[in-house]
């Protein structure tokens, strides 16, 4: 049974002697400690469903946008391209693809379907196999109304729904940079 936990989660599941605990470990320490062979390996199942994986790098999410400001002009779109950036691929784990999801959340004093328009969904984006990008465009729209200048806040966040393990997500990802400001500049 210690073979095959192992290759599963790379975690250590030690059997106590008669009377004593079971232990599971990582690098991260001992993470449950039980009298049950049958509870400890069904723990480390699902933490290998979840994408746990003891040792593992971190990856790490960054936002960034094509410009920080921009003209609104009088009339049509001017487009920007939103890029977050893996620091690497998730790749694929038994041949299934792993994946790192975020969502996007939109936010500042510009008005949106008026002033701006944003493709990127507010939920369940995702980075898969072995890309390291994923885009967006954001939509600036013309007019010749007076106004001041307006802000669009774009702000990610890591997505940590599992679908019970199903989705091969790494548990080591954090996000670096998460919010990117592009400033609507009127010239009217």
């Amino acid at each position: 049974m210690y073979t095959s936990i192992r290759s599963l989660t790379g975690a250590a599941f030690s059997q106590g002697a008669q009377g004593s605990p079971d232990e599971l470990t990582s690098s991260s320490g001992t993470i449950r400690r039980g009298r049950s062979s049958t509870f400890l390996a069904l723990a480390v199942l699902a933490l290998s469903f979840i994408g746990f994986a003891p040792g593992a790098a971190a990856q790490t999410l960054n936002l960034s946008i094509q410009e920080t400001s921009g003209d609104e002009g009088d009339s049509g779109n001017t487009y920007y391209t939103v890029t977050v950036t893996a620091s690497e691929a998730p790749g694929y784990t038994d041949g299934a693809t792993r994946f790192f999801r975020f969502d996007y959340s939109v936010g500042g004093d510009a008005t949106r379907d008026d002033d701006y328009k944003f493709n990127g969904r507010t939920t369940g984006n995702t980075i898969e196999g072995n890309a390291t990008t994923h885009t967006s465009k954001l939509t600036i729209i013309g007019d010749e109304t007076k106004e001041d200048d307006e802000d669009v806040v774009l702000k990610i966040e890591r997505n940590d729904v599992h679908n019970f393990g199903l989705d091969r997500f790494p548990n080591t990802l954090s996000v670096n940079t998460d919010t990117v400001t592009f400033t609507i500049e009127n010239d009217d």
